[in-house]
C-alpha cells in the first residue's frame, strides 16, 4: 500500500532549527514521505495562545502574529485587491514555503501548501466592512465573509500566487467556511446550536448574494433569528442547566429541517462555498491540475458536489473505530472520496496509536498527516517511523 505520510509544520520552526536540521528529523528519524508548511497562519492574542516547543533548538515557546503569510508575496497578483498580505516581521519576513521546497527537492519529498484562508484576526479587525456580520449585528474581528468582493478576492490572488510560483504538490485548506473564533458572549445561553447561529453572516454582500441565487432571504433571517430570540429569552435556571450541558438541545442539522428559512441558509452558505472553490479552480489554471487539494469534512457540505474541487476529505477521529465509522459514511454519500487522516500528537487530545495506523489501512485512506512537527517530543519521530511500518507490511 502506497501511503503519503507528512506533518504540519509551522514556519518559526523552519526558521529557528534550519531547513536541513528539520528534514532531517522528518524524513530520516520519523520515516515520513512529505510535509505540510504554513504558507498563511493565524495567531496572536486574545484568541490564541502560544506554542511550547519541545525539541526547537533556539526558544521553548513561541506567539505567532495573527493573520501574516510566510511566503514572498508577488505584488502583481494583488494589484487590483482592496485587501493586501502581510509578511511577518517576527521572523523578518522569512520565506518559509521557499525554504521548504527547496530543502524538499533535495530530499525528494512532496511538499504541500497548508492555507489559513478565511480566518484572519488581523485583516477582518483592520477591514471590518470585509467581515462577518453576526446575527446580533456585529462585525467578527477573526474571520472575513466569503460573500464579500474584496474577501474572494484576496484568497483568490493568494492561491494563484502560491500555485503560481512555488513547487507545491498539493494545497491544504483550512477555514474556509462561515465562522468566529470568538468566545461565545458572555450572558448568552451555550449550547452546539446558538455556537452555529453566531457563525452565520447577515452582511448586504450575503443578503444580495443569496437574493441572486434565488432564496428569500427575508424567510431565512426572520427563521434563524426566532431560534436566536428563544436563547436570547430563555429562564435562567433554564439557560444554567443548558449552558453546564445538563439539557439536551436540539441538534443544529434538526433545526434547520424544521423551518425552511433555516434550512436554506444552511444551503446558501454551502452553495457559496462551492461556488468560492469552483472560482479557486479556475485561478489555478492548467498549473493547478497537478495540486490537489485537502479540506476538512464537513457534513453540512454536500460532498458530492465536492468531486472535482476537492481530491481529499479531511478527517480527525479520537479512535480508531471512529475512523473506520466515518470512511463509511463518507463514502456511502460520495463513493469515490479520498480520505486524508489527521492524527493528533498534543498532550489531552493526542489520538496516535499502533491501533489508528491499523485503521487507516483498513480505511485506505490515502494521506496520513501528523500535527504537528514542532509540538511532538524527540521521541514522536521514533514511534511515528515503528508505527508506519505496518502500512508497508
Amino acid at each position: 500500500m502506497t501511503i503519503i505520510a507528512g506533518v504540519y509544520l509551522h514556519p518559526w520552526d523552519l526558521f529557528d532549527d534550519g531547513p536541513k536540521t528539520v528534514l532531517n528529523n522528518i524524513v530520516d528519524k520519523a520515516g515520513l514521505n512529505s510535509l505540510t508548511i504554513a504558507a498563511t497562519y493565524h495567531g496572536g492574542p486574545p484568541f490564541r495562545g502560544g506554542f511550547f516547543l519541545q525539541h526547537n533548538l533556539r526558544r521553548k515557546f513561541y506567539v505567532p502574529e495573527a493573520g501574516v503569510v510566510y511566503f514572498t508575496p508577488h505584488l502583481e497578483y494583488y494589484c487590483k485587491t482592496r485587501l493586501k498580505p502581510i509578511r511577518s516581521r517576527q521572523l523578518d519576513g522569512y520565506d518559509a514555503l521557499d525554504a521548504a521546497t527547496r530543502e524538499a527537492k533535495e530530499s525528494g519529498i512532496p511538499v504541500f501548501a497548508w492555507i489559513i484562508c478565511l480566518r484572519n484576526e488581523r485583516l477582518a479587525a483592520e477591514n471590518p466592512e470585509c467581515a462577518i456580520k453576526n446575527i446580533f449585528g456585529a462585525r467578527d474581528p477573526t474571520w472575513l465573509c466569503p460573500n464579500n468582493p474584496d474577501s474572494r478576492e484576496y484568497f483568490l490572488a493568494l492561491i494563484e500566487d502560491i500555485v503560481s510560483n512555488y513547487d507545491v504538490s498539493g494545497l491544504e485548506l483550512e477555514s474556509l467556511s462561515f465562522g468566529s473564533l470568538l468566545p461565545h458572549p458572555r450572558g448568552l445561553t451555550y449550547d452546539a446550536l446558538t455556537a452555529e447561529l453566531l457563525k452565520m453572516c447577515f452582511c448586504d454582500n450575503c443578503r444580495k448574494t443569496a437574493k441572486d441565487m434565488g432564496y428569500d432571504w427575508e424567510i431565512m433571517e426572520r427563521d434563524v433569528k426566532e431560534v436566536m430570540k428563544i436563547y436570547m429569552n430563555m429562564e435562567p435556571v433554564v439557560a444554567d442547566a443548558i449552558s453546564r450541558g445538563k439539557i439536551s438541545t436540539v441538534p443544529f442539522i434538526q433545526m434547520a429541517t424544521q423551518m425552511k428559512g433555516f434550512e436554506d441558509f444552511m444551503k446558501f452558505q454551502a452553495d457559496t462555498l462551492i461556488q468560492l472553490l469552483s472560482e479557486m479552480r479556475e485561478k489555478m489554471g492548467r498549473q493547478g491540475e497537478k495540486i490537489s487539494v485537502s479540506m476538512l469534512c464537513d457534513f453540512l457540505l454536500p460532498l458530492k458536489r465536492l468531486k472535482g474541487l476537492v481530491n481529499y476529505l479531511i478527517v480527525n477521529p479520537t479512535t480508531p473505530e471512529q475512523l473506520i465509522y466515518q470512511a463509511s459514511i463518507i463514502r456511502l454519500i460520495s463513493p469515490d472520496a479520498n480520505l486524508q487522516l489527521d492524527i493528533n500528537m498534543l498532550p489531552g487530545t493526542r489520538n496516535f496509536s499502533l491501533g489508528m495506523i491499523d485503521a487507516a489501512r483498513k480505511a485506505d485512506v490515502k494521506i496520513i498527516n501528523f500535527y504537528n512537527y514542532g509540538n511532538m517530543h524527540a521521541k514522536d519521530f521514533d514511534e511515528i517511523k515503528m508505527a508506519l511500518t505496518r502500512i508497508k507490511e
